[in-house]
């Protein structure tokens, strides 16, 4: 047993090492590395951290492996930082009271120097010792070290500060540890540290702070406006703002002088915000020197001008104030000085003759002599087709524009003769206009290899003879079938002979019957035919002995049968080659052979290429059950038939694909017309840049505009539309009747009778009423108003239904107009809160807000909490100050003082190094 004991010292040493304790990989520091370490890192081992050039370490080097439980390594502190270099970094002497600094230490300390501290003697440093001048002139990364006395002494009792108070006022001597926090009065702030702490040494741990008074920074410069500047600086001035002309104050007007946190600052101040104008309303037929579509600033001008008139002699006439500047209303808001002026036309006093056409009628009103800008519009009689504009107008020189349509004979072809093994575009039952083109195709050949050609013009198109009868422009064309120049091998079988009359060589669509000799008989199709690719469809049979009854597979055999059936299928994609049973040769011998079936993928040749196109299938030779090629053609060229193949089987298993191939037929020939632009008008179904041959546009005219011409136009074969692009001319207007009044309101219309198109008024209710629906109404060039006229609504407040408390006023739920006064009264039992009595406002609600009736039993309640909780303080203090006397007696005795709690603000010392992780 007495052996034992040295045993179990040495194992408890040697455990570290035995059970493997190390620690993790130390932790990795920004801009800096730590020299060469290997793993595992064992209890014991030192490694040390240096920083990249240009920076210095902040910080322990050397760290060390340690373990607290002989279990888990940590190491001994936490890792350093690497500061970059700053050569303007100096921080001042650091002092630590009762200790001395390492003689290397000396001012000036740049950034990255260390200083170390010893105390003196019977002084014990709590603290790291070390500390480094960091990049903002601080010394870190730990507080400065302290030196405590071995044998602590009280600190005396604190002076009172002016214009402040401290926690320890009445106490006449400090243990060492407790802390005294300062606090200023209203108006002043702190200068030294909040709390100090009474140090073993008997000496407070810093100076005594001081209450200064609390005061604001100089407003300065106010950007766009001015400050009043203020008497004094202290809290609770209050300075006032002014913006210059042309800003506007957006916040509150004035600012005062407060304390937040531990400065004096200013409440929030406003900004001077620029005044703007709306962008300058537009104005039909005219323009401004302004933006549309930017704001204007405060006393700029905007002029007006009028567009020239459409024709000659005939001009818009400015009706209004030419020239508008930007100012205010009563609500410092920016306005416009006026409304926009109009652009008005004169109209010429001229007279147009009665326009004639022959074999037609005109459509409009029909008059003797018409006048500026009236249309008439003509239509042709059954048979007869309209050459020219179906509208024409009335200008400023008293002729037509343009000059009057005529009617011609209609010219249409039959239907487009059809051809065989091919197709044409169009209807083959109906007659077809003048111009039509027809375009021709051939189908796919019957196989690969095999194709229709088109023989002759792919294209006709409608015209017409001598006689202004219509015909087409040439024969329809045909489509040859072309015969590949391909020739099949004889072809030979034993037991029997061919009964075609052709011999070799065989060529395209020949083809061979058999026959077997006596004795023998036929195993597969009696004939084949030669293929495009040069090979017999299908495969060449053979002639059998005779001697065994023809087998099925679904045939039943007895039990006794020599006939055995071979159960077996293939997947999809595969292909069964091979018989699925056993089959006699040799009867007379009982000579049976059995060829066992397999499974083959199935695949399909390359597909077939194309002229004037691809597939995306050109580099491969093998193509899987299933797979699939898609086909495009070239440039110029449209696709004829299904874009995509997929590789299939046919009614014998083998590869073969889905359809036969497209093709790749030429375009038309191109056309493009431009684009029919019409000014003061729009197209409808189109919004191309360039339109080819035959596309349709419908055109219309914009508002106070009217059409001279067609409003359905095509493009024709010269790259023109037919018929021409029509123009849109405006209407002569008599503008807008006076609008409706309204009651409780009205329009700032006045007496005007009659209104141009573009004026507007603008409606305004009484006061007590509020509008519904637009305020803002304009005359349109159709002669009437944009939107219906709006309506005044009383304004009315609403009474709520759940008050609680209320003896006298109105009924819950009421309604009450504008301007009514109501008066609260409160039961008994109840007490008002707010004015009793209130006013119905415009905005519908109430001013001052409805007081509301709170029951009278929460006051006691109030109140007995606000005793209870200055009798609590009070019992607090009186024990607060009965513990610290009964400390202060038992402080240098070892009795034991009696349980009581202590509640003074004291911080505790730690002799362990607070940076250090390991702790």
């Amino acid at each position: 047993m007495d052996a034992a004991g040295p045993l179990w010292v040495f194992l408890i040493f040697l455990a570290p090492g035995v059970l493997g304790i190390s620690c993790d990989p130390p932790p990795p520091i920004k801009n800096g590395q730590v020299v060469d370490y290997s793993l595992p890192i064992p209890t014991g081992t030192v490694i040390r951290y240096t920083c990249k050039p240009g920076f210095r370490l902040i910080g322990e080097k050397v760290f060390l492996c340690i373990s607290k439980d002989n279990v888990n390594g940590i190491w001994d502190k936490a890792p350093p930082v690497c500061e970059s270099y700053n050569k303007n970094s100096i921080c001042s002497e650091p002092r630590v009271p009762r200790a001395f600094r390492n003689r290397e230490a000396r001012s000036p300390f740049r950034h990255g120097d260390s200083v170390t501290f010893t105390c003196e003697a019977n002084f014990t440093m709590k603290g790291n010792k070390t500390v480094w001048c960091q990049a903002n002139k601080t010394w870190g990364p730990t507080p400065l070290p302290s030196c405590e006395n071995d044998f602590p002494l009280k600190c005396p009792p604190l002076p009172k500060i002016h214009n402040g108070y401290h926690t320890g006022q009445n106490v006449d001597q400090f243990a060492p540890g407790s802390s005294v926090t300062y606090t200023c009065k209203a108006g002043y702030l702190l200068d030294g540290q909040k709390t100090i702490k009474c140090l073993s040494s008997g000496h407070w741990s810093v100076v005594t702070p001081t209450c200064k008074e609390a005061q604001c920074e100089p407003p300065g410069q106010f950007p766009n406006g001015q400050v009043k500047k203020p008497p004094s600086l202290r809290v609770g001035t209050t300075i006032n703002f002014f913006c210059n002309e042309g800003y506007h104050l957006q916040g509150p007007p004035s600012s005062q002088c407060v304390i937040a946190g531990q400065n004096a600052i200013w409440t929030k101040k406003p900004v001077c915000q620029e005044i703007l104008c709306p962008p300058p309303s537009s104005v039909l037929n005219g323009r401004h020197t302004g933006n549309s579509s930017a704001n204007a600033p405060y006393g700029s001008t905007v002029t007006y001008t009028c567009d020239p008139g459409p024709e000659k002699g005939v001009n818009y006439i400015l009706i209004g104030e030419k020239t508008i500047y930007c100012t205010i209303n009563s609500q410092k808001t920016g306005t416009w000085s006026g409304p926009a002026p109009r652009c008005e036309l004169s109209t010429p006093a001229v007279q147009c003759p009665r326009p004639q056409i022959l074999r037609g009628q005109m459509l409009s009103v029909q008059k003797d002599q018409y006048s500026y800008n009236d249309t008439v519009a003509f239509a042709c009689e059954p048979g007869f087709s309209l050459k020219g504009s179906r509208s024409i107008r009335c200008n400023a020189q008293g002729t037509w524009e343009p000059s009057a349509p005529l009617c011609e004979k209609e010219i249409t072809c039959p239907p487009p003769p059809s051809i065989h093994n091919g197709t044409h575009t169009g209807s083959s039952s109906e007659d077809v206009p003048y111009g039509t083109v027809v375009t021709y195709t051939c189908h796919p050949g019957p196989e690969e290899g095999v194709q229709f050609n088109l023989i002759g013009d792919h294209t006709i198109h409608c015209t017409h003879d001598s006689q202004e009868r219509g015909i087409w422009s040439g024969p329809a064309p045909l489509c040859k079938l072309s015969l590949p120049d391909v020739q099949c091998l004889d072809v030979r079988i034993a037991n029997g002979y061919t009964l075609s009359g052709k011999v070799t060589p065989y060529f395209y669509n020949d083809s061979v019957t058999f026959r077997c000799n006596t004795g023998y008989v036929l195993n597969g199709n009696t004939q084949i035919r030669c293929k495009a690719d040069g090979t017999w469809d299908s495969e060449i049979p053979v002639c059998e002995k005779e001697g065994c009854e023809p087998v099925t597979e679904f045939q039943e055999f007895p039990d006794d049968s020599h006939v055995q059936l071979v159960n077996r299928s293939c997947q999809d994609g595969y292909q069964l080659t091979g018989h699925t049973y056993e089959k006699c040769q040799d009867a007379e011998n009982s000579v049976w052979f059995q060829k066992t079936p397999i499974c083959k993928v199935i695949h399909c040749l390359p597909p077939p290429t194309m002229d004037n196109g691809r597939h995306t299938g050109m580099k491969a030779e093998h193509f899987l059950y299933g797979s699939e090629v898609s086909y495009e053609c070239d440039q110029g060229f449209y696709l004829l038939g299904e874009k995509s193949l997929q590789c299939r089987h046919d009614s014998e298993g083998r590869g073969s694909w889905s359809r036969p191939p497209p093709q790749c037929l030429p375009l038309s020939p191109v056309t493009h017309c431009p684009d029919p632009k019409v000014k003061h008008g729009f197209k409808l179904n189109q919004t191309h840049s360039t339109y080819s041959y035959n596309d349709t546009v419908h055109v219309a005219c914009s508002p106070g505009f009217i059409m001279n011409g067609s409003n359905l136009i095509r493009c024709h074969t010269n790259n023109t539309w037919v018929p021409s692009i029509p123009t849109c001319i405006r209407k002569a207007f008599l503008g807008c009747h006076s609008p409706s009044t309204i009651p409780n309101g009205n329009h700032t219309g006045g007496k005007i009778a009659q209104f141009s198109p573009g004026m507007s008024v603008l409606y305004s209710c009484y006061q007590g009423y509020f509008l519904q629906g637009e305020a803002l109404l304009l005359c349109t060039y159709e002669g009437t108003w944009s939107q219906p006229a709006p309506y005044c609504k009383e304004v009315n407040c609403s009474f709520p239904g759940n008050v609680i408390g209320i003896q006298k006023g109105p009924e819950p739920g009421r309604m009450y107009p504008y301007g009514a006064t109501i008066n609260l009264e409160c039961e008994n039992g109840y007490i008002l809160e707010g004015s009793s009595q209130s006013q119905c406002q415009s905005n519908h609600q109430w001013d001052p807000p409805l007081a509301v009736c709170k029951s009278r039993s929460s006051i006691p309640l109030v109140c007995g909490i606000f005793a209870g909780s200055a009798l609590l303080v009070f019992l607090v203090g009186i024990s607060l100050y009965m513990i610290l006397k009964d400390r202060e007696r038992n402080y240098y005795t070892n009795t034991r003082p009696k349980e009581r709690t202590l509640h003074v603000e004291a911080q505790e010392v730690y002799s362990v190094d607070p940076y250090s992780l390991a702790s």
